[in-house]
């Protein structure tokens, strides 16, 4: 058995304290080792991070144009040669010059309209007018004073104006007119009336007042009907034609109010 001496002690220390001593070099033990704190670390994942989004996004945006010239159903060796060509053309230019040569060029197909132009269209579109007008007026007969001075019927009767009344059945209700081409109330009775060579004005009150008002029961076909600003020609049994108003026609129907009263002309 060996008693260790303090020698011995102290050589056994230093072996535990430095097992793997080497010569020149310091012991292992005494180098010292720092632990990064958390901060640091988070840092450089957050760096780490950024390198990871940022370099791929970098070399995309560069590669951009590329993708923006070059087809992606072309090789490469044809996107270059047509890029090239298209370098070579000057083909992204265009100068002031030629853009006003290209809108004069299309500017040449319109016209504007001078105003002596227009005064002539105007006095055309006058002139067929009055002849649609003058067309009309021929079409639809003899006016109020043609009848007046050639009467179809010289002898007046009251029978024989009824039946004349009812041939203009249809014609259109158009104020102020006094031919067949269009009548209001006044205008008809007028008209019918010319054609056995008397003159009516063409007024409701004025017709009223050239003749003689007579009882509603001695009315006969032929005397003519008043009413509140309207009058007709009265075709017996409760019946009067009249031209009754806007989008109307000349047509047979009863005698509406009762507060009319009977016109007899030639007494």
């Amino acid at each position: 058995m060996t008693n260790a001496g303090p020698e011995n002690t102290r050589s056994t220390e230093m072996a535990v304290q430095n097992p793997k001593a080497t010569p020149g070099l310091p012991a292992p033990s005494a180098l010292r080792f720092t632990r990064p704190s958390s901060a640091k670390i988070r840092s450089s994942v957050l760096s780490a991070a950024v390198l990871t989004l940022v370099v791929p996004g970098l070399f995309a945006t560069v590669a951009l144009p590329a993708y923006a010239v070059t087809p992606f159903d072309k090789s490469g060796e044809e996107a270059t040669t047509e890029l090239q060509a298209i370098k070579k053309s000057d083909a992204q230019n265009l100068s002031v010059a030629s853009a006003a040569a290209s809108f004069a060029t299309s500017r040449d197909g319109f016209s504007a309209t001078t105003p002596e132009e227009l005064a002539t269209a105007r006095a055309a579109e006058a002139e067929a007018a009055a002849e649609a007008a003058a067309a009309a007026v021929a079409a639809s007969g003899p006016s109020i004073s043609d009848l007046l001075a050639n009467p179809p019927y010289p002898n007046f009767d009251l029978a024989s104006v009824a039946a004349v009344a009812q041939q203009y059945q249809g014609v259109p209700y158009v104020f102020g007119g006094a031919t067949p081409a269009g009548f209001d109330c006044s205008g008809f009775v007028s008209y019918v009336y010319a054609q056995f060579g008397i003159a009516l004005p063409h007024s409701v009150s004025g017709i009223a007042a050239s003749g003689t008002a007579i009882a509603t029961e001695a009315a006969l076909p032929g005397d003519i009907v008043t009413l509140p600003g309207h009058n007709g020609i009265y075709l017996g049994n409760g019946m009067f034609i009249d031209a009754p108003d806007y989008g109307d026609v000349v047509r047979i129907r009863p005698i509406y109010d009762s507060g009319y009263y009977i016109v007899r002309i030639g007494i």
